[in-house]
């Protein structure tokens, strides 16, 4: 669905140009939007309002550092559901560096506060599940050991660079609070800061790759959203052995996956 296609315009976009430009992810989203490129069957489909709105705006010749959306509606998931494509590209750099990337990425269409920093917890928590994955840490502790670290580092983050904001309430993502959802109260629907949650504690309440994509799934409502979340995360955990090989054979469009991952692996 969309989530892919763009996540694919976003790796694409890296290895073509040998790193990080915005003004050609930007082309690359109209690609998609408007040639159906990145699609699975030649067509492009299940577009987000605040994400067609935007690159309506990209493609009338407002930069990709303006053409983001800014009022309620740019709080949904439509930025979030993408961002893990930049964690390859984002290994090693400094988190200002990272932070001005991953939000700039956001803002081509969703360029809310919440939005913004939505695909940073994300994708400062992918990172830390990456650095945590080595250590001798068991499966079942390394999202909740992750979830700990990646706050601390925000925090610090936040208050070393004065970012001083009533939104950042929304981020308060606590351990206990976590420990307590239930599937009952996990909220898989539109909004950005619910995806982020839902894909988090997905990954925590499960122990492999395939338990935590299909609770992803089956919670609803956004559910390709939140399962494409939660199998990044995944993935970064249990590594590319876990996924079933019945799940990638049966790929839609497998040789343009295929052909855009390697040219990803070989920058």
């Amino acid at each position: 669905s969309d989530d892919t296609s763009m996540a694919l315009a976003i790796v694409d976009s890296i290895a073509e140009c040998n790193g990080y430009n915005i003004n050609d992810i930007g082309l690359k989203f109209l690609d998609w939007a408007f040639n159906n490129k990145y699609t699975p069957h030649g067509i492009m489909f299940d577009i987000g309002n605040t994400t067609i709105k935007a690159l309506n705006r990209l493609k009338s010749g407002i930069p990709p550092t303006e053409s983001g959306i800014v009022d309620s509606r740019s709080q949904g998931n439509g930025s979030i559901m993408r961002t893990l494509a930049l964690i390859p590209y984002l290994l090693g750099k400094p988190i200002e560096e990272r932070y001005r990337i991953v939000t700039e990425v956001s803002a081509i269409t969703h360029a809310s506060f919440i939005s913004k920093f939505a695909c940073f917890f994300i994708c400062e928590y992918a990172l830390t599940l990456i650095e945590y994955s080595d250590k001798p840490i068991h499966y079942v502790t390394i999202p909740m050991t992750a979830l700990v670290f990646t706050q601390d580092k925000i925090y610090t983050f936040i208050d070393e660079h004065n970012i001083n904001t009533p939104e950042l309430n929304n981020f308060n993502i606590s351990l206990g609070e976590m420990e307590k959802l239930s599937e009952y109260n996990v909220d898989s629907g539109g909004c950005c800061i619910d995806s982020l949650i839902a894909s988090i504690w997905c990954l925590i309440e499960t122990n492999n790759f395939v338990d935590a994509v299909l609770k992803a799934v089956n919670l609803g409502d956004d559910s390709d959203t939140t399962a494409a979340i939660t199998g990044a995360l995944a993935g970064i955990v249990y590594g590319f052995d876990s996924i079933p090989q019945e799940w990638i054979d049966s790929l839609a469009n497998k040789p343009l996956l295929d052909s855009i991952i390697s040219k990803y692996d070989s920058i």
